[in-house]
């Protein structure tokens, strides 16, 4: 089988973006979080959670205080719970959402999901059936996942 390499860092820091009036509106990571400070379009309102408050009205606000970018993502498998050596697993396989129109590639993080090595191979092996399945009926592409 394919090997695969495990995250060596979480993918999840669960830092917070704010708007100007506070209002929560998105997790995101450090790396994120940081680049509004380093362009000076946010300030640093908290250490833990590290939260950043922009300066601009963003384009966009969630719908509701349930919203998914303002859940609290957990570092595990989805599948078993383990809570080390997980893998991002796009839920939409590249081959397919190349094909998708703009809106609905831009920042979609709720189709990546954290599986362990064991999880993500055997999901992968019922992925292949699946696009073999798909192939033969519609002519759906198969290839390599590309990220």
């Amino acid at each position: 089988g394919v090997g695969y390499s495990a995250r060596k860092s979480p993918l999840y820091d669960n830092c917070f973006l704010h708007a100007p009036d506070g209002q929560p509106l998105c997790t995101c990571d450090r790396k994120k979080a940081q680049w509004y400070l380093d362009k000076g379009i946010g300030e640093l309102v908290n250490v833990e959670p590290f939260t950043v408050r922009l300066k601009f009205e963003p384009s966009g606000r969630p719908e509701s205080t349930v919203d998914y970018y303002l859940t609290v993502k957990e570092n595990l498998c989805v599948v078993c719970g383990k809570k080390e050596s997980y893998i991002r697993k796009n839920i939409v396989p590249h081959e397919y959402r190349k094909h998708f129109p703009i809106q609905m590639k831009d920042h979609n993080s709720h189709d990546v999901l954290l599986l362990c090595t064991a999880c993500h191979a055997l999901s992968n092996y019922y992925d292949n059936h699946l696009k073999q399945q798909l192939a033969e009926e519609f002519g759906a592409p198969i290839g390599c996942e590309e990220g």
